[in-house]
């Protein structure tokens, strides 16, 4: 079982939360990647990305439950992991300019 997550990771997945899905742009849930395509992963609170409910869920045909991550990338021409990596260092970068802005932003 995945632990609670951290603050930082509460945050990034309240922003990963926000967004539409990333094939359709519909309302979206949040998808753990556990996959890289060609190994398995550890689930955590950084590695997510947002999927509405038709690309998420198995049942239907062409969701990341029903075809996995390889398929799916290939099938979406999105690789959900490499965008979960980006986006946590995204969300990373913002925590460290909430910490410690730059200096000229200060004065804007």
């Amino acid at each position: 079982m995945t632990k609670a997550p951290s603050a930082a990771e509460k945050r990034h997945l309240d922003r990963v939360g926000e967004m539409a899905c990333l094939v359709c742009e519909r309302d979206a849930l949040i998808h753990h990647v556990t996959s890289t395509g060609h190994a398995r992963i550890t689930r955590t609170h950084r590695c997510v990305a947002p999927l509405c409910h038709e690309h998420h869920a198995a049942g239907y045909p062409y969701a990341v439950h029903q075809i996995g991550h390889r398929e799916f990338a290939i099938v979406h021409g999105i690789d959900l992991y490499h965008w979960a990596c980006a986006e946590w260092d995204r969300s990373q970068k913002l925590e460290r300019e909430a910490k410690d802005p730059p200096h000229w932003k200060q004065y804007a």
